[in-house]
């Protein structure tokens, strides 16, 4: 699910971003081993201007949302194992 793209909606137009994350440990020998952890983000982020301007605001912001939750479930995943 990698997205990024501008969507028309009723309330109005919205960037939409969608990414896959998998995080390997490299030092691991067994395939299995070496995935931390794989998740999906998405987010989606109305902005006002109809314009090139406005639509990388938008992305700016939904990719805010998105790495802040990687950080945090990034810190999680390291201190579980």
């Amino acid at each position: 699910m990698d997205e990024f793209l501008e969507a028309s909606e009723k309330d109005g137009r919205k960037a939409v971003l969608g990414l896959n994350i998998t995080f390997f440990d490299l030092k691991k020998k067994e395939s299995a081993e070496k995935v931390i952890f794989q998740r999906e983000y998405k987010a989606v982020e109305s902005y006002p201007e109809k314009t090139p301007a406005g639509l990388a605001q938008g992305m700016s912001k939904a990719m805010e949302k998105i790495s802040r939750q990687i950080i945090l479930d990034l810190q999680d995943a390291v201190k579980s194992r």
